[in-house]
């Protein structure tokens, strides 16, 4: 079957959801207010957090971010104290990053301020509709899962 159509349609759609949850009602302060992640920093210290350490060239290709512009980012990162950088014993060219304990915090801060923006949404919505809602995010997380399977088989 061609899904093209009803692809281009939704296309426009879900990046106006992606909007709703990043947009004019973006969440994402930190513990203090002078260090503030935003969406961007988040999805790298949780990427970290997954990975326990993680080099530039590694964390450009998950987040497809070129090297030179997530190069100035993590620098700030580490002058803020959110990530760690430590060079390599085995080859000194080699750096990798990991979190700190500051950096640690930010992820659970901004995990708890999304969960709360999140809430706020669906607390206006009749109970009926909230349910259902609920029911197409965790729908579209196991697509998602399924989808990166089939492409980590690749």
């Amino acid at each position: 079957m061609n899904y093209r159509k009803e692809i281009k349609s939704i296309s426009n759609s879900l990046i106006d959801l992606v909007l709703l949850f990043h947009g004019p009602y973006r969440v994402g302060y930190s513990i203090t207010k002078e260090k503030r992640t935003n969406l961007q920093r988040y999805l790298i210290l949780k990427l970290i957090e997954r990975n326990k350490k993680m080099n530039i060239t590694s964390i450009s290709k998950c987040l497809d971010i070129k090297k030179n512009t997530l190069s100035e980012l993590i620098n700030r990162m580490v002058n803020d104290k959110l990530l760690y950088r430590k060079i390599s014993d085995n080859d000194r060219r080699k750096v990798y990053f990991s979190l700190t304990k500051f950096g640690k915090e930010n992820i659970e801060e901004f995990e708890k301020n999304y969960e709360n923006k999140l809430t706020g949404f669906i607390d206006k919505m009749k109970k009926e509709e909230a349910k259902e809602l609920i029911e197409l995010f965790k729908q579209m997380i196991n697509l998602s899962k399924k989808i990166n399977k089939i492409m980590e088989r690749k």
